[in-house]
């Protein structure tokens, strides 16, 4: 009966944090229009990487686990920039000097935003950093994980997405 209530409330805080995050129900895609900035202070825009797979991945500095799957994430990239699969960090409840040191640390090439508190709320319930979503072209989201993850993880969904994509060309 508890794993039941515990499995229940869980999915009712993954949808709530779904629709939270410019979601709709029909089609599960997140608001493009969403603007970040950058630790130069350029404005960002989601709807920027509209057309390409792109992983986002939501983190903190004073998380260990998203410290930890940093050096991932930058091999996502590494190993799928030029196939057109973006990787963005946006960072979460942390000041903008740590975020500049942690990256001074983690040596990561992908882009970086910043949330601030507001913005951080439309990502719904973030009391398990990181978050990270895979979106395919059209912005709809194909997989939610939660904490960090292995490289392995991301790269099935990757691959499906990127053969998908692949047919859909071949047959126009």
């Amino acid at each position: 009966m508890n794993f039941r209530r515990y499995t229940l409330s869980t999915l009712f805080t993954l949808v709530l944090g779904f629709l939270s995050i410019g979601l709709t129900q029909s089609d599960m895609q997140v608001d493009s229009t969403l603007k970040f900035k950058t630790l130069q202070g350029e404005t960002v825009e989601l709807h920027h990487y509209t057309g390409q797979i792109t992983i986002v991945n939501l983190w903190s500095t004073w998380s260990a686990s998203c410290v930890k799957e940093m050096p991932v994430l930058e091999r996502v990239y590494q190993d799928y920039y030029a196939q057109n699969v973006k990787v963005v960090g946006i960072a979460v409840f942390s000041d903008t000097k740590k975020i500049a040191q942690m990256l001074r640390l983690t040596k990561v090439n992908y882009p970086i935003l910043i949330a601030d508190k507001k913005q951080a709320k439309t990502f719904g319930n973030l009391s398990i950093i990181p978050q990270t979503f895979i979106l395919d072209a059209n912005g709809t989201i194909i997989k939610h994980f939660t904490g960090s993850q292995p490289f392995n993880k991301f790269y099935k969904t990757i691959e499906k997405l990127i053969e998908a994509q692949t047919l859909t060309k071949n047959m126009n």
